[in-house]
């Protein structure tokens, strides 16, 4: 391992030794990272490789996909090393009709959800609403704990990662402080990290 490898891993990743198990992260890219992600996750699936993974992290456009991943497989069988049964009508297809809708537009929100564009975090609230009838239906803490979600945005405040993880059963920044998931939404999950921006709620 070159020295410079050796500083990235002594300085980013000081505890490697103790990491285990399997993770996926999904990229941001909004409608396109979503349906990239679609196609990756059903040929893992065919694979019986999807059942194995223990972790999945997500951003922006990812963390639509891994919304209604995390959906499905909440109420799946999943057997390691195998196809999990129902994965195009329980995620394919649900996303494919979600995605055919335009929500990108403040002005396509406006339609769907009419209020004041003025008041700060209109249209956070307003994407959480659209998603909460999609793909991202639900609290957060009705997910299991494995496998594990972890959904990322930015709190903008303290200049910090926001994390919302079903694994530690919390919601927050190193810097503001976490709170258990009890009132958050997966849908307030996901406007976050579409939004990259989270902050937590009075």
């Amino acid at each position: 391992m070159s020295d410079a490898s050796e500083h990235g891993v002594r300085t980013y990743l000081p505890n490697e030794e103790n990491r285990r198990g399997t993770a996926l992260c999904l990229s941001g890219g909004g409608y396109r990272a979503a349906l990239f992600h679609l196609g990756a996750l059903r040929r893992l699936n065919e694979l019986g490789l999807l059942s194995k993974i223990d972790t999945f992290t997500s951003v922006s456009g990812g963390s639509i996909m891994a919304a209604q991943l995390a959906t499905f497989l909440a109420r799946a069988a999943a057997e390691p090393g195998k196809p999990i049964e129902g994965f195009d009508t329980g995620v394919a297809e649900p996303m494919r009709t979600f995605v055919g809708n335009d929500i990108r537009t403040g002005a396509a929100l406006a339609r769907l959800h009419p209020r004041n564009w003025l008041i700060p975090g209109a249209q956070g609230e307003t994407l959480a609403k659209t998603y909460a009838q999609g793909p991202a239906r639900g609290k957060l803490e009705d997910l299991p704990e494995k496998p594990r979600f972890v959904f990322l945005a930015s709190d903008m405040r303290f200049r910090d990662q926001w994390v919302f993880d079903t694994g530690k059963r919390h919601v927050g920044s190193d810097s503001a402080g976490h709170e258990p998931l009890g009132r958050w939404t997966l849908a307030e999950a996901v406007a976050a990290s579409r939004a990259r921006s989270g902050a937590a709620r009075s």
